[in-house]
């Protein structure tokens, strides 16, 4: 690495939040680099052209994937202008990735599969705890990098030795092969976390990290409080332990930390630290500047939100998640009507069953007009507590989830959804899930109805028996025609519900989900013809009695030239398979899976296709009618990019 470049890094590093230094560096990359390094100079410009549109990421993720979700962001915004760039975006990273992992940690490949780039460079970087105290320096000083997540606090030499996968028959192979995998989770569930945990307490980079992870460990209190206790952590503005082993010693730790005074957002998911474990967070000198708290299944009960809701150093607090934790009505009061968290404004209470009482508390308190987003899902919900909710004065409410679940419902019916439509507080609502809500042909009727709703980009409306009716009554009025996305999945709308929906005028509408909609061929075939239908950017129609006959004319249809993401698993076969690989039109696709019934010939063709260079994700896996040896050819074309039942390539081809 050149001094120039160097300079340059250091620069971007002392000014994370500028373009100017960014950019200046992808010039000098076009006048002195490798042809990766071209590339990540337009890479660089790119993703900085897009970064005001987008929300910086925060967590680990494999890239398509993260590129799935800001197209998504793009979509629902309306930035359709923004698509192209980021599809440029997607491209340069499936050439070059390789080389630009290899720049940041030399000889390990599969160490950065979950590195999130942004504006140009690693922000999310993943990382062993061995990388960490080997590389981070490095990594921390020449890349302006937001969140270290740990990963690895033991020593992987110590774990069981995988089995020799040429001894034996495959059916014996494949038992050694599984009795290894539980034998390893096991002894990295039991393996001491504590001497991992001290190492990267006494790395003097763990002071550049201003975002640490450290979820999904298995880290218990000790090794928790051995990582709080550095002196490094002055900088660290973010902390999620969650999924970890720590309970109420571990958020006591936390809570007692002095160094953790900057800290702005705070998750325990899953940390098991009940009631006492609030406690110390509510009484907590220390944490005055958090602005986020995810407290989701701790079984903190009533007491633990009592505990929440007087805490005295939460007065910044905007966002709290609370979700699956016993509490009732009395814990839900506390909360709403506290003058301690005066900036609330985003709130998860899902799956805590307080029921319509716990609504009529929300509705009529001081807290209820101060909401932008609420997810009250799965909480015995009835149109009656719908009632208090569309009759509070939720005016600035822009998200709301509403969903039920079979163990826990929210049968809100046709009463609820009359409410929410004839509500004048719900005008701004932009995103409203109500999957499984009991709604049926008259609840999607009622919500097409009414003053209410008509800012909606989003509808989710999956498993609710709406049938061709509903779907009628849904499109009648042109009330949704805004819509950007529309999720249906399970719903018996059947080919004269696709029909319907094709006639309707939707002049935004990028997402569509009708999975196991019962539409067959007849369906399929409608909906192609619809004048929107070219507009869609991901469709699933999964599971819909779908034949090779619609598939076909889908496959070659110029409609499909937008697609990125395309579900059409069920029951076509080969015919769908070699005509979509010849098909120019699905040269766009990122995330295509297809098929149940394709044989080797249907792979085969896939494998050989010029058209389907940026597939990122190709899911093959029911399709039984497939040898090894006939996707061969995919794995050869796709490597890991490929998903057949789960199983590596390795595993796959064992027996070819």
């Amino acid at each position: 690495m050149t001094t120039d470049r160097e300079s340059l890094l250091a620069a971007i590093v002392a000014h994370p939040g500028e373009d100017t230094p960014r950019l200046a560096l992808g010039d000098w990359l076009d006048e002195h680099g490798s042809p990766a390094d071209r590339g990540r100079a337009e890479f660089i410009r790119l993703q900085c052209a897009l970064a005001g549109a987008l929300k910086a990421p925060r967590h680990k993720n494999k890239m398509p994937f993260q590129f799935d979700r800001d197209a998504e962001a793009l979509a629902l915004d309306g930035r359709d202008d923004l698509l192209p760039v980021l599809a440029r975006c997607r491209d340069l990273y499936q050439e070059h990735f390789a080389a630009w992992h290899e720049e940041l940690l030399p000889g390990a490949p599969r160490a950065l599969e979950e590195v999130v780039f942004h504006r140009g460079f690693p922000v999310v970087l993943p990382l062993t705890v061995s990388n960490f105290v080997g590389h981070g320096e490095r990594l921390l000083r020449t890349n302006p990098v937001e969140t270290v997540h740990l990963q690895e606090f033991f020593d992987p030499a110590t774990l069981p030795a995988a089995p020799d996968r040429r001894d034996g028959s495959l059916s014996e192979r494949m038992i050694a092969i599984r009795q290894w995998i539980d034998d390893r989770r096991a002894a990295e569930q039991n393996a001491d976390r504590t001497p991992a945990a001290a190492a990267v307490a006494g790395c003097a980079h763990l002071a550049s990290v201003r975002r640490l992870d450290v979820s999904l460990n298995d880290l218990g209190s000790a090794p928790l409080a051995l990582l709080l206790g550095s002196e490094q952590l002055g900088k660290v503005v973010e902390l999620d332990v969650s999924s970890n082993r720590v309970g109420p010693a571990g958020a006591a730790s936390v809570a007692g930390c002095e160094k953790l005074r900057g800290l702005e957002s705070l998750s325990f998911w899953f940390g098991g630290i009940g009631t006492q474990g609030a406690l110390a967070l509510a009484e907590s000198p220390h944490l005055s500047s958090l602005r986020e708290l995810q407290l989701y299944a701790n079984g903190l009960s009533d007491a633990g939100l009592i505990a929440l809701a007087g805490a005295q150093s939460f007065g910044r607090l905007e966002v709290l998640g609370v979700g699956y934790n016993q509490f009732g009505v009395r814990g839900l009061h506390a909360l709403a009507h506290s003058p301690s968290l005066p900036r609330l404004t985003d709130l998860d209470l899902r799956a805590n069953e307080f029921g319509d009482a716990g609504c009529e508390v929300l509705a009529r308190s001081p807290l209820a007009p101060r909401l932008t987003e609420l997810r009250i899902a799965t909480n015995r919900l009835t149109a009656a507590g719908v009632r208090h909710l569309a009759s509070a004065a939720l005016a600035g409410l822009e998200s709301l989830d509403l969903l039920g679940q079979d163990a826990h419902p929210n049968d809100i019916g046709a009463g609820g959804a009359d409410a929410l439509a004839v509500s004048p507080h719900t005008t701004k609502l932009r995103d409203l899930d109500l999957t499984q809500t009991e709604l049926g042909d008259d609840g999607a009727a009622a919500l097409a109805t009414g003053p209410g709703l008509t800012g909606l980009n989003v509808l989710t409306l999956g498993r609710n028996r709406i049938g061709p009716a509903g779907a009628r009554a849904l499109v009648a009025t042109g009330k949704f025609v805004g819509l950007r996305k529309l999720v249906l999945e399970e719903n018996p709308l059947g080919p004269t519900g696709a029909a319907t929906l094709a006639a309707a005028r939707f002049a935004r509408l990028r997402y569509l989900d009708v999975e196991k909609c019962e539409l067959g061929d007849d369906g399929l075939l409608a909906l192609i013809r619809a004048d929107w239908f070219n507009g869609l950017v991901s469709l699933r129609l999964n599971q819909n009695g779908i034949t090779d006959r619609a598939a076909v004319e889908l496959a070659r249809s110029p409609a499909l030239a937008r697609l990125t993401s395309f579900d059409l698993s069920g029951g076509v076969g080969d015919d769908t398979a070699a005509v979509l690989a010849a098909s120019p039109h699905a040269a766009n696709l990122r995330w295509l899976s297809i098929g149940e019934n394709l044989t080797d010939d249907g792979c085969r063709a896939l494998a050989a296709s010029p058209h389907l260079d940026r597939v990122e994700t190709l899911i093959l896996t029911e399709n039984e009618h497939t040898t090894p040896a006939g996707r061969r050819p995919l794995w050869d074309r796709f490597g890991s990019r490929l998903v057949f039942g789960g199983v590596s390539r390795e595993r796959d081809l064992a027996g070819a």
